[in-house]
């Protein structure tokens, strides 16, 4: 996750790798549909076969998530 609420200087504000599974293709992963939702839970799609997750945020990615635009 970045912040680029100032987009000349983006910050790293989490990351999340998705855990693999029987059906998940050893070459990798690729989750690339991602959605973040207005209570700051981001809902991710691995086309890769590892599923769809949900994931809470937590501080301080939450303020930047649920308050876009904001600084």
């Amino acid at each position: 996750m970045w912040d680029i609420r100032e987009p000349q200087a983006p910050v790293e504000v989490g990351f999340y790798v998705a855990e693999s599974n029987a059906n998940t293709d050893p070459d990798g992963y690729m989750t690339n549909n991602v959605e973040v939702d207005n209570r700051g839970y981001v809902l991710a799609v691995d086309r890769n076969g590892a599923g769809f997750d949900i994931i809470q945020v937590m501080p301080p990615a939450i303020h930047i998530a649920s308050s876009p635009g904001k600084k």
